[in-house]
This record gives structure tokens, sequence and C-alpha cells, in this order.
């Protein structure tokens, strides 16, 4: 009798139709739980686990396999252990590997890369990048931010007045000519954990902020996992309702806006002055070192477009890859697009500056190619492995004695 269901972390091996059975693990490494789709019906971009099943049916007998786990990440197919060869393993990788290319599944052909400062915090020596433009933007009240961050609360530091508080992205002239903060504060930040999105007027009349602070913010987004971030703010909407719905900021995907800016204080009087120089991570100074990691950051000044409806542009159950110039998934090019190439971190927004450190200069910015934010969909450097058992790929067990 074929086995059709089994726990997806079974710990022991069994027989099926009386042969010795082991597992196909494969570990897609973006999140497949949207990837559910007919490949033979409609068009699709979302038929992932199908094209992988029919992949894997192609060459071997599949009798049974696991739901999605490890963050929906991993699957396991239950096949005849001598019907396993790490010859017919290395072709089924390679089957899969091209079906990233598939337009029937969301997938990615690179590692996304990021970098964060690697010195502790606390010892004078912090340390971040920023952009430093040829020319400033023109003035404005409107600004747009995407970014991706990773974080716990023991990547924050305490020096100075702004206790474990640091900036994302900061481009700060002064209080009273114009500043472009997003900030984000710990779990022991005065206030609580939670993000800020903030202009500093013109004319010298002080800030305003939009806020998100959804309840339990310390535990699900400084969590040591990547999450995505879009905020944007439009300084000179009308006097009216659409003013208090079109600032607002996103984590992964969902609006999570708690507090906006009020009818009465938009269109702001004046504009904001663009520094020359944008810092992302800190600022060069102790009173924001962090050592929180972030990646992929897409800023623009200036655009007015509201894209409440187009966040997919940006985050699409997941990582989305904007190419060199910041417009692949559909986007505008931006005055900023700070990203990882080869080990690196370069600009490729619309306007031209240098990427340098700033801080101190005995402190570390180390940049990664790798473990950065994922995808959603099948990913060109997925793997595939034979274990004993159905469970994560560093935890498995391979069988002995496959042949060649």
């Amino acid at each position: 009798m074929v086995t059709k269901n089994f726990t997806q972390f079974n710990k022991t091996n069994f027989e099926a139709e009386g042969v010795e059975t082991c597992y196909i693990v494969v570990d897609y490494l973006n999140d497949m739980s949207g990837e559910t789709s007919d490949p033979h019906g409609a068009t699709t971009t979302t038929a992932g686990l199908e094209l992988v099943r029919e992949a894997i049916g192609s060459r071997v007998n599949i009798l049974g396999q696991t739901a999605l786990y490890d963050n929906n990440s991993q699957q396991a197919f239950l096949v005849r252990k001598d019907a396993i060869s790490s010859t017919l393993l290395s072709e089924i990788q390679t089957d899969l590997r091209s079906l990233a290319s598939d337009t029937r599944t969301q997938g990615l052909s690179n590692f996304i890369g990021y970098w964060s400062q690697t010195t502790a915090i606390g010892e004078s020596k912090f340390r971040n990048y920023k952009l430093t433009f040829d020319s400033a933007p023109s003035d404005t009240n409107n600004f747009t931010v995407s970014c991706w961050f990773r974080a716990t609360n023991s990547d924050f530091s305490e020096a100075g007045s702004a206790v474990y508080t640091t900036y994302l992205v900061s481009n700060f002239v002064g209080s009273g000519s114009g500043g472009f903060l997003v900030i984000l504060h710990g779990e022991d930040a005065g206030g609580g954990a939670r993000i800020q999105s903030q202009i500093y007027k013109g004319s010298g009349s002080g800030g305003v902020a939009i806020t998100a602070q959804p309840a339990n913010f310390g535990s699900k987004y400084l969590d040591g996992n990547w999450h995505h971030l879009f905020t944007q703010f439009r300084g000179d909407s009308a006097e009216d309702a659409y003013s208090v719905a079109v600032n607002r900021i996103y984590l992964d995907g969902v609006d999570v806006t708690t507090s906006t800016i009020p009818e009465a204080s938009v269109p702001l009087p004046g504009n904001a002055e663009v520094s020359t120089r944008t810092s992302f991570m800190g600022d060069g100074t102790a009173a924001r070192e962090n050592t929180v990691d972030i990646a992929d950051v897409w800023v623009d000044f200036g655009r007015t477009t509201d894209f409440r409806d187009n966040i997919s542009y940006w985050y699409d159950s997941g990582h989305v890859d904007l190419g060199t110039t910041g417009t692949v998934g559909g986007s505008i090019q931006p005055t900023i697009w700070l990203h990882e190439v080869d080990g690196a971190v370069v600009q490729g927004g619309s306007r031209s500056g240098t990427v340098a450190l700033e801080g101190e200069s005995s402190g570390a910015v180390t940049v990664y190619e790798s473990d950065g934010p994922r995808g959603s969909g099948l990913h060109g450097n997925c793997t595939v492995t034979a274990s004993d058992f159905a469970t994560k790929t560093s935890d498995a067990v391979t069988p002995t004695n496959l042949p060649d």
C-alpha cells in the first residue's frame, strides 16, 4: 500500500510497499506559502509548488510529501531509497534551479546582500555608510523610503540622549531648515519600540512625524528576522482627509500607522531643505550607534505619487529584486538606491554622489553578499538533499550507502 500521509517531522525510517524509504529535502530558501496556483490553468506567477512536485515526479516516484516547514522555506518528499543516487539528486537540483526563471513562479536569481556595523557598540567605534550628493536635490516636503532591516533589542546603543534609538535614513540640515528622518526605536527607548517617519519643515517651523507602534512591536519586528519598511510622507497634500490617509508607514506590506499628521498641519509651511549628505543606519555619531542589519535602501525626494496601492513594487510576500537602478519592481528610479553588489555598497539612484563610511575610523562595517532578505517563489540557489528524516536540512541525517 502506498503511503499518502505522514508526519512532517517523522524521526524514524519506515517502509512502504516492503521497501526502505527516505526523503528528498528541498530547501527553497524563500517563503513558498503563496506558490499554490495551478501551472496549467489561467496565467499565473505563483505555481512554484506544483512545478517542483512535477519536476521531482518526472525523475522518481513520489510516495508522499510534507507540508511546508521552517518558515515555509523547506519541504520533504517521500521516495524509495533504492531509487535515489547522488547523480539523481544533482539532476533534480538542476531541474529546480532552472524553474526559478519560469514565469509561472516568482524566483530570484541571486542572493541578496546587506551591511551592518560589526564592532561592538558602546566602545566609541561607531561607523555607518553615507551618500554625499554632487549637488543637493530641490527643497521639498515629500519623501518616500523603502528598506529592509533585521534587528534585536540588543542592537541599540544607550549612548547620549537618544537612548536605544537610531536612524534607518537621515538627511538633516537643521531643525529650522529641513530634515528627513526614518527613526527606529528599541524596546528600551523612551516611548517604547516603534518606527517614526519625520520631516523638519522649512521656515523654522519645527518637525512633524507619523508613527507606527502596533501592539507587540518589539516581539514582531525586533525579532532577529528581516522586515520590510515602506513609508511615504506627503507634506504638500491638501488640508483634508487625504492628508491623513496618504502619510503612512507599512511593515511587511501591512499598513501599521498608528498616528499621522492632522489635517490642519498640511500643507506644510515652506519647503524643507535637502542636505547633500544622507546617512543610513546611523548618522556618524555615538548617539545613533547600532548593529542593526540593513539592505536595499530606496529613497526618493520630491515625488508626490501616492504608492499605497503599489506596495508590491518593493514588497510582494517577501523581497523584490529592484535591479541596478531600483526600478525592476515597477517603481520609478529613486533619488537614492543603495544596495550591495559584489561585496560593495553602491548607489544606483538618479542623483550622482559618493558612497563612503562615516564615524570613527576604528569602527568597522561589514558588507555581506548573502543572507539578506528573501523573496517569495523558488530561488535560483535552492538545494536538494536526501535525508532519513523529514526535517530541516541543518538537522537532516544523510542516508548511508547511496549509490553515485
